[in-house]
């Protein structure tokens, strides 16, 4: 049995994550060379991923896609790709000829963002103009259709946006509202075997709920309610199908227990999600393939949940009491997964020094706080699954891999977002010519910059494992602050990075 991977995109969170969990648990991974995959705006080569998809796949094999990949060429093109319904539909009918007998398809999809900034960065061009207005007239639509807003009202919001890109806007949200259908209906007819459709960047009452709402009940009409899961995400929702193919492979559902550090705020919606965290939570884990249970069974899943709408840089510390119950839970050494959740886009530096200590049994816990919510919660929810596999002897563990695995998110989530990236983009970076959204002109110093920076928690890390990890070395994937990824050796350190 294979596992054939086609990412979101080349980035080290979308496509290396995957490979690093893959290799901790001695999985099987075919995917395209990285120089197929595109950068960031620059789509990928859509013609050459599907040859090589319809040449590599055999009968047997399990297919973990990202519908964003095979369609627009990764997940920002997803957002400002210009081709045709036509075009996209006629690619997605090629899924048709890659379903075999025995093989299955999961497959990753994403309702398009619309994020209330003024930054093209990621976006088409006139959002640096634009982005808050379109944003504020999207929640309008919403309101609408609610019966909510007057038509009026909606007009008048209208005229704060260009005709020309109020139809760009429209037409492409259109367009991928309607390829998701397609899909959708795909997997009523077996050419798909589950849908994993996730919600980028969202927000309660926004024109991505509101869609996401349809596809549930286009779903229900269809009467494929148990082969797709809707919930908040992106980045992670591969990590997420990887775990779910292999607990249906192997035809064991781990039975995990939720326990949240803050149950008192569990209503609480996260920063950049339009669900609580109690009803993404199951979620997540039951799109793994795991039973959730009111006791404990096979594994723990720890959620380290907000008490406020903050950022990790702007972090303020819970109450004492809060982590000494996360500590008094790991003491029992269960297999134990932990979302950090507590802070949008890093670690909670209060939590990492509570637990990062070597009277923890670290081979049975697996860590992560990264980006949104649901990107830490999927990626926990995902290796925790794997993790209890291996226990239970379904599939084998490669320990050291599992170490390298949290350090190198340990690194990342805790040393670099929740700590370097700030003095980073905000005080050095501007210094030497480099802004919010790159380090070109100085990647080279910036690279430098952040391993001697990291070093000190690396040393932490090292000390807690017992294991020195010195071939980590930083680089940018997208050549800006906001994410790092790293270089495992020296064979990658001589192919730009990366494999």
């Amino acid at each position: 049995m294979r596992i054939i991977f086609i990412p979101v995109d080349e980035r080290f969170c979308t496509r290396d994550y995957f490979l690093l969990l893959a290799e901790t648990f001695n999985i099987e991974v075919v995917t395209p060379p990285i120089e197929m995959l595109g950068r960031k705006k620059i789509p990928a080569d859509i013609d050459a991923i599907w040859h090589w998809l319809e040449t590599e796949t055999k009968d047997d094999d399990l297919l973990i896609i990202s519908l964003d990949m095979i369609l627009y060429g990764g997940l920002i093109p997803s957002r400002i790709s210009i081709d045709s319904i036509e075009t996209i539909r006629k690619r997605l009918s090629k899924l048709k000829n890659i379903k075999q007998p025995n093989n299955k398809i999961y497959l990753s999809a994403t309702v398009t963002r619309i994020p209330a900034y003024n930054y093209a960065d990621e976006e088409p061009d006139y959002w640096d103009y634009f982005g808050v207005k379109i944003y504020e007239y999207s929640k309008k639509i919403v309101q609408f259709k609610r019966g909510i807003l007057s038509a009026e009202d909606l007009k008048k919001a209208k005229a704060t946006l260009p005709t020309w890109i109020l139809k760009d806007f429209l037409w492409r949200r259109e367009r991928n509202f309607n390829i998701l259908k397609l899909t959708i209906k795909l997997l009523s007819e077996n050419s798909i075997d589950f849908l994993n459709l996730v919600l980028d960047d969202n927000a309660p009452g926004s024109l991505s709920v509101f869609e996401a709402e349809r596809h549930a009940n286009y779903v229900k009409k269809l009467g494929v309610v148990d082969r797709i899961s809707i919930h908040p995400g992106a980045d992670e929702s591969l990590l997420t199908l990887l775990a779910r193919a292999m607990v249906e492979h192997v035809d064991y559902h781990p039975k995990i227990r939720i326990f949240y550090s803050q149950p008192e705020f569990v209503d609480l919606i996260p920063p950049y999600e339009g669900t609580p965290v109690k009803e993404s939570v199951p979620v997540h884990l039951e799109t793994c393939g795991a039973t959730v249970v009111p006791n404990n069974e096979d594994g723990l899943l720890i959620v380290h949940n907000p008490n406020d709408r903050r950022e990790s840089e702007q972090q303020v510390q819970a109450n004492e009491s809060v982590y000494q119950r996360i500590v008094e839970v790991l003491t029992r050494r269960e297999i134990s997964g932990i979302c950090d959740i507590a802070f949008a886009n890093g670690a909670d530096n209060k939590l990492v020094e509570s637990i990062l200590n070597p009277r923890f049994d670290w081979s049975k816990i697996i860590y992560a706080a990264w980006n949104t919510a649901g990107n830490t919660i999927g990626t926990v929810c995902s290796s925790l699954v794997l993790r209890i596999l291996a226990e239970k002897g379904f599939i084998t563990l490669d320990l050291d891999k599992l170490y390298e695995l949290n350090a190198i998110f340990l690194l990342e989530h805790w040393g670099y977002q929740a700590n370097v990236r700030k003095i980073l983009r905000d005080v050095e970076a501007p210094k030497r010519g480099g802004d919010l959204f790159t380090v070109i002109p100085l990647e080279g110093w910036a690279t430098k910059y952040v391993k001697e920076k990291l070093n000190p928690f690396k040393e932490r890390i090292e000390k807690t494992f017992g294991r020195i990890y010195d071939y980590l070395d930083p680089f940018f994937p997208w050549h800006r602050p906001f994410e790092i990824g790293f270089l495992r050796n020296s064979e990658e350190s001589a192919n730009g990075g990366r494999k």
